[in-house]
């Protein structure tokens, strides 16, 4: 039985590691990351040079006394030597046989030395290929129960691998987010309550806390994806415009648009593959399709509602294109 694993992602003609599974002696099995160079205590967001996160792990524990949960730990620790720890109880694997979520990441910028990969003993696991210029890798993690298998048509457009780990299955689904390799990343990890926090908590929030320890079923995890995926976009975007003057804020106001408007993430992160022109092709359509607007709604003013029976097409176009490219956060 294999005792380490290790996932990487070739980058630039270098295969980089993101994780490696580790399987312990007593059967807990632990994701070692290659932390992020951009981390800090709240990722994402930068604090100081003792904020830097030098040391990432989470553990799946089995939890032998308790029949119905798995711990799962997260642990980080800083440059300063405090460490944080973020705690799932999850039901997921004992009692629902399903898919417990440990954590989604957008990994950011993956050329430094660090990521690429020395020789050593355990199994290669590759998540493909991509571009820097244009892409970074954003990806999620799962474990459940040995015998559970992650097959569902909803994932067509992902990619998906799945490994069985001592006693756990370990699955990871992956895109490529046509948005240059930032200098950020960010780590998003559930978090769930133990028995005691339960009790403690009102009565109402009770239900819904228990709730979020159940996991997830096989036929769900492509959505969960899709959220956790938006939410890694979105506020990478978001973020970017922040940083904008207001003068390129207004610049770039249709490229703002479009961008909220499409579907980000590629199956492949290969530069000008059919996928990618076809995805840059919709965002130059969303572009032109706002600045039509933007050029209507002032000519409509300007004659004080007299449209031209040109910018009434044009605005006709707008509305049904737009009907449907709904916003991300409106999309099921």
């Amino acid at each position: 039985m294999q005792d380490k694993a290790i996932f990487t992602v070739r980058v630039s003609g270098k295969e980089r590691k993101i994780f490696e599974l580790q399987r312990r002696s007593s059967g807990d099995i632990t994701i070692v990351v290659k932390h992020s160079i951009f981390a800090t205590k709240k990722d994402g967001v930068t604090y100081g040079p003792e904020d830097a996160v030098v040391e990432e792990h989470i553990s799946i524990h089995k939890s032998p006394s308790s029949p119905r949960t798995n711990v799962v730990k997260w642990t980080q620790r800083l440059v300063d030597g405090r460490t944080f720890v973020t705690r799932n109880y999850t039901e997921a694997i004992k009692v629902h046989k399903q898919f417990a979520p440990i954590f989604s990441r957008r990994t950011g910028n993956l050329l430094h030395d660090r990521y690429i990969i020395s020789k050593g003993r355990g199994s290669r696991v590759t998540l493909g290929e991509f571009d820097p210029e244009y892409f970074q890798l954003a990806y999620s993690v799962l474990v459940g129960p040995k015998d559970i298998r992650l097959a569902s048509p909803a994932l067509a457009t992902k990619n998906v691998v799945q490994i069985q780990f001592g006693d756990f299955t370990v699955a990871v689904i992956w895109q490529y987010l046509a948005f240059t390799g930032e200098a950020t990343s960010r780590h998003l990890t559930p978090t769930t309550f133990s028995d005691e926090e339960v009790a403690a908590a009102p009565i109402e929030k009770q239900a819904d806390m228990y709730a979020m320890r159940a996991g997830i079923p096989a036929a769900r995890v492509n959505g969960l994806f899709e959220i956790m995926k938006r939410s890694l976009a979105e506020e990478l975007i978001d973020a970017t415009w922040q940083a904008l003057s207001p003068i390129e804020v207004e610049q770039f106001a249709a490229e703002r648009f479009a961008l909220s408007h499409v579907d980000l993430y590629l199956k492949n992160g290969i530069a000008y593959s059919p996928e990618h022109k076809a995805l840059v092709r919709e965002i130059q359509l969303l572009i032109a399709i706002f600045r039509a607007r933007a050029r209507y709604d002032a000519h409509f003013a300007a004659k004080s509602g007299q449209a031209s029976a040109r910018w009434g097409r044009l605005y006709s176009g707008y509305e049904k294109l737009v009907s449907e490219h709904p916003p991300l956060e409106k999309r099921k």
